[in-house]
């Protein structure tokens, strides 16, 4: 058998092919495939996008006893304070991350006394007043 195949070898083997109107028939319904494909991965990135921005506003505007998204700082300052962080909803709090370590470890309450230490012990994140986090977990 040869190595390479040349136009000459190719042109004499034979192929098995359906008749033409089925070869359309075929290619409409993988033309169709791929639009819902395609559509299905542009709602995707949609979705993604709505995700990341509805992550970003609640990891920096945080939600209200309602569980309603606060307005923005622009429309209620009132509602927010600087911090060591920047902008942030009053009621957040600034702690190390060795607060939420000894606090929180593979998602367990576990006693202060645990003995976990982190490299990032004076790095700080928000917390809630009532104890959750900026995402909303947990409360003590």
């Amino acid at each position: 058998m040869p190595k390479h195949l040349s136009i000459f070898d190719i042109s004499k083997r034979a192929v098995q092919a359906p008749p033409l109107p089925e070869q359309h028939k075929i290619a409409r319904i993988l033309s169709t495939v791929d639009e819902q494909i395609e559509r299905t991965e542009a709602l995707i990135a949609k979705y993604q996008a709505m995700k990341q921005g509805l992550m970003n506003d609640l990891l920096t505007r945080g939600v209200d006893r309602q569980g309603r998204l606060r307005s923005p700082r622009e429309q209620a300052p009132e509602l927010y304070k600087w911090s060591a962080m920047g902008w942030a909803p009053r009621g957040w709090e600034v702690e190390t991350i060795r607060t939420a370590i000894d606090f929180i470890t593979d998602y367990r309450l576990l006693p202060r006394s645990s003995g976990q230490t982190s490299s990032n012990q004076n790095r700080p994140h928000a917390r809630s007043a009532d104890g959750a986090g900026a995402g909303g977990g947990g409360s003590r």
